[in-house]
């Protein structure tokens, strides 16, 4: 009977071995995928952070375009403002001024807000303003070093011949580094004055 039944169990033998070995297969092609999946989880986690900073990083940068925006359209409003309220006191401006020639400084020009000075300038009755828009060769410590002095000479040059081709009552800068160096170029007794300088003579003060 034990015999029996040992020799009962054969027929059964293989296919329990061949069902433990693909179970055993099982699980280790299952731990693999599942590392698989895992590592791309950790990736995507990754990416995505990485896409969360550049998205903060843009927001940023929209929010500080958007105050500065603002800011830009608060300082033309109030530049409006001023504009209007001195039309509305051009009347007062009872000095003429004849014809003027202003200088352009080349750091107000790249700043492009236009040319306020030349605007204001033409709010004096009887002032025209004869416009100049070319370098005065200053620039900085470049016009008075002994190296690039006569360079500057030169860059000022077509300045000068300009200012004296319009015979201006008045000659003005709004730098005063520029108009010093073009007046001091023309040698002829010509003073550079500021521009507040002209509207205070435009208003008799």
């Amino acid at each position: 009977m034990q015999q029996m039944l040992i020799d009962g169990t054969k027929p059964f033998r293989a296919p329990a071995l061949a069902m433990l070995c693909a179970m055993a297969m099982a699980g280790c092609v299952s731990t693999e995928s599942h590392n698989k999946t895992l590592a791309e989880l950790e990736a995507s986690k990754k990416t995505s952070a990485q896409l969360q900073q550049q998205l903060t990083g843009l927001q940023k940068n929209l929010d500080q375009e958007s105050t500065q925006r603002v800011a830009a359209e608060q300082q033309a409003a109030s530049l409006a403002k001023e504009r209007e309220a001195l039309e509305a006191r051009s009347g007062q401006l009872t000095n003429e001024l004849g014809k003027v020639a202003w200088q352009a400084a080349c750091h107000q020009r790249v700043q492009n807000i236009g040319p306020k000075t030349r605007d204001v300038l033409n709010l004096v009755p009887g002032t025209e303003v004869v416009t100049i828009e070319r370098c005065s060769g200053h620039d900085g410590t470049y016009g008075v070093k002994k190296a690039t002095y006569a360079n500057s000479r030169k860059i000022a040059k077509p300045v000068e011949t300009r200012v004296k081709n319009a015979a201006p009552q008045h000659f003005t800068s709004d730098c005063v580094m520029a108009g010093a160096h073009i007046a001091h170029g023309l040698n002829d007794g010509t003073i550079a004055e500021h521009p507040i300088t002209l509207i205070r003579k435009a208003y008799g003060i």
